[in-house]
């Protein structure tokens, strides 16, 4: 592993610690979005699924009870332990997992019935989409975001330090690249908004991290007025609104 991907690893590993987990509540937006795919038409139960940058496991514990089998890829090992251990709570057995960076996956990839990207980083080039193209033997299932993700507390910062933010929009460039290649496809905007409450070092870290990525010196004073406007005295509660889009094709 180099420098980068170990860097990679582990920064996905850190924020393990407060990323959004499996919820089996119908209402949930995974649950909206595994319900959309089977409206298309799309029988899961006969489907084997590869779970590209699987994360903790969100949407792939609740395709694991629709589906054949689902393995899920990701380049954070305490990503996968949650998930492992999420699914065995949900007694879900017919989930796989591996550890590695999407680079590393497709220079041995398997076939799946169907390729499984949501916001992932691994999946943003032609030749990323050409590739989740040739591993699906049926349906290539792509969520990416749709223009918008304003969070209340991060865009503060983002606004109090002149931060520009960063866009959140590369369903275009899925849909250019399928209309290039003659590719039809079906899509579908959905809009939603999540809670995240975390503690207060958990947030903390979370804005400095913000800050030093874009170069920025943190402000203890100014972060801890931020952390205030918004907490209990132990929990930060954070909300987040969204738009993102679903896309399926054929391979």
């Amino acid at each position: 592993m180099d420098i980068l991907e170990n860097k990679t690893k582990n920064m996905w590993n850190k924020k393990a610690l407060s990323y959004p987990r499996y919820t089996d509540n119908p209402d949930a937006f995974e649950a909206e979005v595994i319900y959309k795919i089977q409206k298309q038409g799309i029988d899961l139960t006969k489907m084997s699924i590869l779970d590209v940058g699987c994360g903790s496991g969100k949407f792939t514990i609740g395709l694991g009870k629709k589906a054949k089998d689902v393995h899920g890829i990701d380049i954070s090992d305490e990503m996968l332990r949650i998930l492992t251990e999420d699914s065995a709570n949900e007694g879900v057995n017919n989930i796989t997992t591996q550890q590695t960076d999407w680079e590393s996956y497709i220079k041995k990839p398997e076939s799946f019935d169907i390729v499984f990207c949501s916001t992932t980083p691994a999946v943003r080039s032609p030749e990323d989409y050409k590739t989740v193209t040739e591993i699906a033997r049926q349906y290539v299932i792509y969520l990416g975001w749709a223009g918008r993700k304003d969070s209340v507390i991060t865009d503060e910062l983002y606004n109090i330090y002149d931060i520009s933010k960063k866009p959140f929009n590369d369903t275009p460039d899925v849909k250019r690249w399928l209309k290039q290649q003659d590719i039809p496809f079906s899509s579908e905007v959905i809009e939603n908004d999540f809670i995240k409450r975390l503690s207060e070092d958990v947030m903390r870290d979370e804005l400095e991290s913000i800050l030093k990525q874009a170069g920025i010196k943190p402000d203890d004073t100014i972060i801890k007025n931020i952390i205030a406007k918004h907490s209990d005295g132990k929990t930060v509660t954070n909300k987040t609104y969204f738009r993102r889009e679903l896309i399926i094709w054929e391979s």
